[in-house]
Protein backbone atom coordinates (compact mmCIF):
# COMPACT_ATOMS: atom_id res chain seq x y z
CA UNK A 1 0.00 0.00 0.00
CA UNK A 2 3.14 2.50 1.15
CA UNK A 3 4.24 2.36 -2.76
CA UNK A 4 0.87 3.00 -4.31
CA UNK A 5 0.11 5.45 -2.30
CA UNK A 6 3.99 7.36 -2.50
CA UNK A 7 3.19 6.33 -6.71
CA UNK A 8 0.25 8.28 -6.37
CA UNK A 9 1.32 10.83 -4.25
CA UNK A 10 4.85 11.58 -6.49
CA UNK A 11 2.26 11.45 -9.85
CA UNK A 12 0.35 13.99 -8.65
CA UNK A 13 3.02 16.26 -7.48
CA UNK A 14 4.58 15.90 -11.07
CA UNK A 15 1.95 16.57 -12.89
CA UNK A 16 0.44 19.95 -11.64
CA UNK A 17 -0.23 20.74 -15.07
CA UNK A 18 -2.54 18.41 -15.46
CA UNK A 19 -4.98 20.09 -12.43
CA UNK A 20 -8.39 19.77 -13.69
CA UNK A 21 -8.54 16.49 -16.44
CA UNK A 22 -10.16 13.94 -16.16
CA UNK A 23 -6.58 11.76 -15.39
CA UNK A 24 -5.64 14.28 -12.63
CA UNK A 25 -8.67 13.82 -10.99
CA UNK A 26 -9.27 9.89 -11.19
CA UNK A 27 -5.37 9.66 -9.50
CA UNK A 28 -6.60 12.23 -6.98
CA UNK A 29 -9.37 10.78 -5.96
CA UNK A 30 -7.50 6.62 -5.72
CA UNK A 31 -5.24 8.46 -3.81
CA UNK A 32 -8.05 9.94 -1.11
CA UNK A 33 -9.50 6.57 -1.25
CA UNK A 34 -6.53 4.63 -0.27
CA UNK A 35 -5.44 7.07 2.01
CA UNK A 36 -9.24 6.64 3.94
CA UNK A 37 -9.08 2.91 4.23
CA UNK A 38 -7.86 1.11 6.77
CA UNK A 39 -4.24 -0.32 6.90
CA UNK A 40 -4.29 -3.85 6.18
CA UNK A 41 -1.87 -5.95 7.69
CA UNK A 42 -3.40 -9.17 7.97
CA UNK A 43 -1.65 -13.27 7.53
CA UNK A 44 -3.67 -13.25 4.28
CA UNK A 45 -2.82 -10.37 2.36
CA UNK A 46 1.25 -10.97 3.52
CA UNK A 47 0.74 -14.27 1.65
CA UNK A 48 -1.09 -13.02 -1.46
CA UNK A 49 1.70 -9.69 -1.45
CA UNK A 50 4.22 -12.56 -1.52
CA UNK A 51 2.85 -14.39 -4.20
CA UNK A 52 2.34 -11.35 -6.34
CA UNK A 53 5.51 -9.46 -5.62
CA UNK A 54 7.74 -12.27 -7.66
CA UNK A 55 5.57 -11.83 -10.66
CA UNK A 56 5.52 -8.36 -10.52
CA UNK A 57 9.69 -8.28 -10.92
CA UNK A 58 9.57 -10.71 -13.28
CA UNK A 59 7.18 -8.90 -15.21
CA UNK A 60 9.58 -6.04 -14.93
CA UNK A 61 12.37 -7.80 -16.01
CA UNK A 62 10.59 -9.25 -18.83
CA UNK A 63 8.89 -5.44 -19.76
CA UNK A 64 12.52 -4.39 -19.60
CA UNK A 65 13.85 -6.85 -22.17
CA UNK A 66 11.09 -5.65 -24.25
CA UNK A 67 8.93 -8.82 -24.27
CA UNK A 68 5.57 -7.06 -23.34
CA UNK A 69 3.29 -10.10 -24.28
CA UNK A 70 5.15 -11.86 -21.46
CA UNK A 71 4.87 -9.10 -19.39
CA UNK A 72 1.45 -8.44 -18.96
CA UNK A 73 0.65 -12.09 -18.08
CA UNK A 74 2.74 -12.13 -15.49
CA UNK A 75 1.58 -8.84 -14.39
CA UNK A 76 -2.03 -10.02 -14.36
CA UNK A 77 -1.27 -13.26 -13.28
CA UNK A 78 -1.95 -12.29 -9.34
CA UNK A 79 -3.48 -9.51 -7.59
CA UNK A 80 -1.80 -7.63 -5.10
CA UNK A 81 -3.68 -7.16 -2.09
CA UNK A 82 -5.25 -3.53 -1.74
CA UNK A 83 -4.16 -1.33 1.52
CA UNK A 84 -1.64 -4.18 2.77
CA UNK A 85 1.47 -2.28 4.90
CA UNK A 86 4.57 -4.83 4.87
CA UNK A 87 6.18 -5.59 8.44
CA UNK A 88 9.16 -5.77 6.59
CA UNK A 89 8.41 -1.96 5.06
CA UNK A 90 7.73 -0.91 8.44
CA UNK A 91 10.84 -2.33 10.18
CA UNK A 92 13.13 -1.10 7.30
CA UNK A 93 11.36 2.83 7.58
CA UNK A 94 11.47 3.56 11.25
CA UNK A 95 11.60 7.23 10.13
CA UNK A 96 7.56 6.54 9.57
CA UNK A 97 6.94 5.07 12.79
CA UNK A 98 9.04 7.61 15.13
CA UNK A 99 11.48 5.97 16.19
CA UNK A 100 15.31 4.95 15.12
CA UNK A 101 15.06 1.64 15.82
CA UNK A 102 16.54 0.77 11.97
CA UNK A 103 19.78 3.26 12.90
CA UNK A 104 20.72 1.19 16.71
CA UNK A 105 20.39 -1.96 14.83
CA UNK A 106 22.68 -0.67 11.94
CA UNK A 107 25.08 0.60 14.74
CA UNK A 108 24.92 -2.44 16.31
CA UNK A 109 25.64 -4.90 13.45
CA UNK A 110 28.75 -2.80 12.38
CA UNK A 111 29.80 -2.49 16.12
CA UNK A 112 29.59 -6.26 15.98
CA UNK A 113 31.63 -6.41 12.39
CA UNK A 114 34.26 -4.80 13.41
CA UNK A 115 35.18 -6.46 16.81
CA UNK A 116 34.84 -10.13 15.51
CA UNK A 117 37.57 -8.70 12.22
CA UNK A 118 40.48 -9.52 15.00
CA UNK A 119 39.47 -12.44 16.01
CA UNK A 120 38.75 -13.71 12.49
CA UNK A 121 42.27 -12.35 11.44
CA UNK A 122 43.64 -14.79 14.93
CA UNK A 123 41.33 -17.55 13.46
CA UNK A 124 43.10 -17.32 10.31
CA UNK A 125 46.99 -17.07 11.55
CA UNK A 126 46.13 -19.96 14.11
CA UNK A 127 44.46 -22.00 11.09
CA UNK A 128 48.10 -20.90 9.00
CA UNK A 129 50.21 -22.36 11.87
CA UNK A 130 48.47 -25.53 11.95
CA UNK A 131 48.63 -26.12 8.35
CA UNK A 132 52.28 -25.13 8.53
CA UNK A 133 52.65 -27.02 11.40
CA UNK A 134 51.02 -30.83 9.56
CA UNK A 135 52.91 -29.59 6.25
CA UNK A 136 56.43 -29.78 8.56
CA UNK A 137 55.42 -33.45 9.69
CA UNK A 138 54.61 -34.15 6.52
CA UNK A 139 58.02 -33.36 5.22
CA UNK A 140 59.86 -35.10 7.82
CA UNK A 141 58.36 -37.88 7.35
Amino acid sequence: MADRLEAYADWLVANQDKRGTTEFDTVANAYKQMRQQPVDRSFSSAFQQGIDQPFENMATTARTLGMEGTADALSGATDAPVNYESATDRFYEPHKRGIELLAALVSNTYLAQQLSKPASLLARWRHGLVVLAWAQLVALR
